[in-house]
């Protein structure tokens, strides 16, 4: 007969704990000890995500808690976990501290750290401390930013009353990231998606209008086809 080995327990908890059945989860892993079998950190980190999605985080943190007092290693996915479990607490100041402790553990914060972040900063509604970040982030050239995060600050930006500056990063993403682009699409349904945004403020439709229609897009790329319906939007708002 076989006998499970780590990467069986940790699919089956990854599997429970993606149904949000933390109970299972911890008990196949107290069977997976009994084994003697020791967890990692691939394992630790499904145990600490499945937490946080089920809401358990008094749970989350002593997993983290006993994945330290293992001499397991975390990674940018831990901590990016971590905080997310941090803001689902309301503990903002305690996800920011994250990222010192990340370095003086000797570990390169990594994009998603400063995705998750910048997310629960603007679920805070700290838009200037979500824009800062984001800044910080691109000082550092290991870090790359994706569509993704670009989306995720310019749909803040635009919900907490800063539309400029959502359409400067709208436009900035496009000349860096040319050619077909979930996340440009998607950001471009992000930032003119509150159109009750413009309806309340013509001036501001004007500008974005003046914008859209100033960009050096070309007109025949799918970029340019979607900048035209964006435009279209906009003007639509006015009348």
């Amino acid at each position: 007969m076989i006998k499970p080995d780590l990467i069986s327990y940790s699919t089956m908890i990854k599997g429970f704990c993606k149904e949000k059945n933390i109970e299972e989860a911890f008990k196949l892993l107290e069977v997976m000890n009994k084994s003697g079998i020791k967890a990692d950190e691939v394992l630790y980190n499904s145990l600490l995500d499945g937490c946080c999605k089920a809401n358990e985080i008094d749970m989350a943190l002593k997993v983290y808690s006993n994945m330290c007092a293992l001499n397991i290693r975390p990674s940018n996915v831990t901590f990016s976990i971590l905080v997310k479990v941090y803001s689902k607490r309301g503990e903002l100041s305690l996800a920011l501290d994250v990222l010192q402790q990340m370095r003086n553990e000797g570990i390169e914060p990594g994009l998603i750290v400063y995705t998750c972040l910048i997310q629960s900063c603007i679920r805070a509604k700290e838009i200037s401390k979500a824009v800062d970040l984001f800044e910080e982030m691109r000082t550092r050239k290991s870090i790359h930013p994706d569509a993704h995060i670009f989306s995720i600050l310019s749909n803040g930006l635009l919900h907490n009353n800063a539309p400029e500056r959502a359409l400067d990063l709208m436009l900035e993403a496009i000349n860096i990231f040319k050619g077909p682009s979930k996340g440009i699409k998607s950001q471009n349904a992000n930032v003119f998606g509150a159109g009750e945004l413009c309806g309340k403020d013509p001036a501001i439709a004007k500008s974005l209008m003046r914008r859209l229609q100033s960009a050096q897009l070309d007109e025949n790329s799918s970029f340019g086809a979607q900048r035209r319906r964006d435009i279209d939007y906009v003007y639509n708002s006015l009348h």
